[in-house]
């Protein structure tokens, strides 16, 4: 048998994925729904409606999810959460669900 050690050298910042064969790296449906659960409240402890977000949830919740439907849900809560200030004051703690819906969403969020 050989020797399967690997060396990383320098400083590395994120996730290093180590596959062989097929690796799925990026945002499942779930881990989107998961994000956009945090969203909500996240939003909530800022004073937003969580009825806004409970949209984005039951569209990512269905057995086949909808990208262009949740990218449209996903503009309109960000322009709510833009106008109200929340993503300044907020930052990470709504910049980072964002971030992991968009990503699954992938390009329909550029349509």
């Amino acid at each position: 048998m050989g020797d399967n050690n690997v060396s990383i050298g320098g400083n590395n910042f994120g996730h290093i994925v180590q596959a062989q064969g097929d690796a799925h790296v990026g945002a499942d449906a779930f881990d989107a729904l998961l994000a956009a659960r945090k969203l909500r409240l996240s939003a909530t402890a800022l004073g937003l409606d969580p009825r806004e977000f409970e949209g984005l949830e039951s569209a990512l919740g269905r057995p086949r999810p909808d990208r262009d439907e949740v990218a449209e849900r996903l503009k309109r809560l960000t322009t709510i959460l833009k106008t109200a200030g929340a993503l300044a004051s907020a930052g990470v703690a709504l910049t980072h669900p964002l971030g992991i819906v968009a990503a699954w969403v992938g390009h329909a969020v550029l349509k």
